[in-house]
Protein backbone atom coordinates (compact mmCIF):
# COMPACT_ATOMS: atom_id res chain seq x y z
CA UNK A 1 0.00 0.00 0.00
CA UNK A 2 0.85 3.61 -0.46
CA UNK A 3 0.06 7.27 0.21
CA UNK A 4 0.04 10.29 -2.19
CA UNK A 5 -0.65 13.86 -0.86
CA UNK A 6 -3.40 15.82 -2.84
CA UNK A 7 -3.24 19.20 -1.68
CA UNK A 8 -4.33 18.67 2.12
CA UNK A 9 -5.33 15.70 1.48
CA UNK A 10 -3.47 12.28 1.98
CA UNK A 11 -4.81 9.05 0.32
CA UNK A 12 -3.55 5.36 0.72
CA UNK A 13 -4.40 2.88 -1.45
CA UNK A 14 -3.11 -0.22 -3.14
CA UNK A 15 0.33 0.47 -5.26
CA UNK A 16 -0.78 -0.20 -8.44
CA UNK A 17 -2.28 2.93 -8.58
CA UNK A 18 -2.41 3.83 -12.69
CA UNK A 19 -3.10 7.53 -14.49
CA UNK A 20 -5.40 7.07 -17.52
CA UNK A 21 -5.53 10.01 -18.91
CA UNK A 22 -4.30 13.07 -18.96
CA UNK A 23 -5.85 15.92 -20.92
CA UNK A 24 -4.57 19.36 -21.07
CA UNK A 25 -7.66 22.18 -20.20
CA UNK A 26 -5.88 25.09 -20.99
CA UNK A 27 -4.61 27.98 -18.77
CA UNK A 28 -6.48 28.58 -15.42
CA UNK A 29 -5.43 30.62 -12.43
CA UNK A 30 -3.67 28.23 -9.44
CA UNK A 31 -4.49 29.72 -5.83
CA UNK A 32 -1.39 27.59 -4.22
CA UNK A 33 1.46 29.12 -7.28
CA UNK A 34 -0.69 32.36 -7.69
CA UNK A 35 -0.36 32.04 -10.84
CA UNK A 36 -1.92 31.22 -14.34
CA UNK A 37 -0.31 27.71 -15.45
CA UNK A 38 -1.48 25.25 -17.86
CA UNK A 39 -3.44 22.80 -16.15
CA UNK A 40 -4.50 19.06 -17.05
CA UNK A 41 -7.50 16.63 -16.26
CA UNK A 42 -6.54 13.68 -14.96
CA UNK A 43 -8.41 10.50 -14.43
CA UNK A 44 -6.80 8.05 -12.50
CA UNK A 45 -7.16 4.73 -10.58
CA UNK A 46 -6.51 1.29 -9.50
CA UNK A 47 -6.73 -1.03 -12.64
CA UNK A 48 -7.42 -4.38 -10.31
CA UNK A 49 -10.55 -6.01 -10.84
CA UNK A 50 -10.69 -6.54 -6.87
CA UNK A 51 -10.99 -2.68 -6.20
CA UNK A 52 -14.93 -1.75 -5.02
CA UNK A 53 -14.20 2.02 -6.12
CA UNK A 54 -13.78 3.22 -9.74
CA UNK A 55 -11.62 6.47 -10.88
CA UNK A 56 -11.11 9.49 -9.48
CA UNK A 57 -10.69 12.34 -11.71
CA UNK A 58 -9.37 15.75 -10.82
CA UNK A 59 -7.34 19.08 -11.95
CA UNK A 60 -3.75 19.20 -11.65
CA UNK A 61 -1.31 22.22 -11.53
CA UNK A 62 1.29 22.13 -14.03
CA UNK A 63 3.74 23.28 -11.74
CA UNK A 64 2.57 22.29 -8.03
CA UNK A 65 0.55 18.90 -9.12
CA UNK A 66 -2.29 20.24 -6.81
CA UNK A 67 -6.26 20.94 -7.83
CA UNK A 68 -6.05 24.75 -6.52
CA UNK A 69 -8.18 26.06 -9.14
CA UNK A 70 -11.08 26.99 -6.71
CA UNK A 71 -11.52 30.01 -4.64
CA UNK A 72 -11.34 29.93 -0.89
CA UNK A 73 -13.95 28.56 0.75
CA UNK A 74 -15.61 26.70 -2.79
CA UNK A 75 -15.60 23.19 -3.42
CA UNK A 76 -16.42 21.06 -6.71
CA UNK A 77 -19.67 19.46 -6.61
CA UNK A 78 -20.73 16.42 -8.57
CA UNK A 79 -23.97 15.33 -10.54
CA UNK A 80 -25.22 12.02 -9.53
Amino acid sequence: MTCRTLGNVIICGPSAWKEYSRKSVGIKWCFSCRKHLEHFWIVEGDPSPDDWYGPSARYSCSSCDGDNTLGFGRVWEWDD
